[in-house]
């Protein structure tokens, strides 16, 4: 490795270049593509020899970027430059996509509405329901993402588990307009809890962020096998 390594740099200073910019692009451990700046067209013969070199970093450059956070992408961008008269390459950012949530929700009560009340008959529509089915709760997951959405056809209560009918699952839908785009883009999920005096609902946006971490990780002949 360390011929190699000898081999490029000595290749590299016949551009008289004192930094060479350049751009990797990573899937999990294995470079995908190699990108050099400033006019430096390098034969495939030494871009192998840089590849070679460089993916003898690869796990560690995961760690630097998606492996840093608890979620991400395993595909990701690392930028760095070759100082051809210092001997040595220098990694000095990655940059990645990492995923998470953001927490939402809202309550609703019986006792803050009129009898004329539209949300008032949602309730009603409610208690007939969990009397017909003997029960005192249900939840009630959804799913949206990718400008699709669907409520699930079950529900859950501490006592036994069944199927919701189309009263309740309009209900729902109605309940998650609070949410207008909750099933576009990266979308969203939660539950909905329903008993007779109170409705929860607990939603979880999806997101999506462009991160970046500076780092200095050094390649010299030294640091070689």
């Amino acid at each position: 490795m360390k011929k190699k390594f000898k081999m490029l740099m000595a290749y590299l200073k016949g551009f008289k270049k004192e930094s060479i910019p350049f751009e990797i692009t990573i899937s999990e451990t294995h470079i995908e593509d190699i990108n050099i700046y400033y006019g430096v067209d390098i034969t495939s013969n030494f871009e192998s020899h840089l590849q070679t070199i460089l993916e003898l970093y690869t796990n560690e450059l995961y760690d630097e970027g998606p492996g840093s956070v608890q979620s991400a992408s395993d595909y990701f961008y690392v930028d760095g430059e070759i100082y051809p008269f210092e001997n040595k390459i220098v990694f000095n950012q990655v940059r990645f996509t990492s995923y998470g949530t953001s927490d939402s929700g809202y309550e609703v009560y019986i006792d803050d509405y009129e009898e004329d009340d539209g949300m008032y008959s949602t309730f009603m529509e409610v208690r007939k329901f969990l009397e017909h089915e003997g029960i005192e709760d249900m939840t009630i997951s959804y799913n949206g993402g990718g400008d699709s959405g669907y409520i699930e056809s079950d529900y859950t209560s501490k006592n036994k588990n069944g199927q919701i009918d189309e009263d309740i699952e309009h209900i729902c839908y109605d309940l998650l307009e609070e949410y207008g785009g909750w099933e576009i883009n990266e979308g969203s999920q939660g539950n909905i809890v329903f008993t007779k005096d109170e409705i929860s609902v607990n939603h979880e946006w999806n997101t999506e962020d462009d991160d970046s971490n500076e780092i200095d990780i050094e390649i010299t002949e030294d640091s070689l096998p």
